[in-house]
């Protein structure tokens, strides 16, 4: 069973992460590029497209690395926070 991350953001890049598995033989890259290059309708090897993707692999990767069993948050509020810092510009 999938869970559901924040519903006012199924669009965002949680979403576009949690959605795809890479394909046998794929590259984890690449299975993040496909689908902003989809949503975005532009080619995959679009800088836009390509550090898009990257910040979000980015995002993802930090949440996981930073996550602590005894934090008492679950992996998607770690990730929801990575994503939050983000979308706010890293201030």
């Amino acid at each position: 069973m999938q869970r559901e991350v924040r519903p006012d953001h199924r669009t965002g890049p949680q979403q576009l992460l949690m959605d795809h598995r890479v394909p046998a033989g794929g590259r984890v890259e690449d299975a993040v590029i496909a689908p902003v290059a989809a949503r975005t309708g532009l080619p995959g090897s679009d800088l836009y497209v390509r550090t898009t993707a990257a910040v979000a692999f980015a995002a993802q990767q930090a949440a996981v690395t930073c996550r602590h069993s005894d934090s008492g948050d679950d992996a998607v509020t770690v990730l929801n926070r990575a994503f939050d810092l983000v979308r706010g510009g890293l201030p």
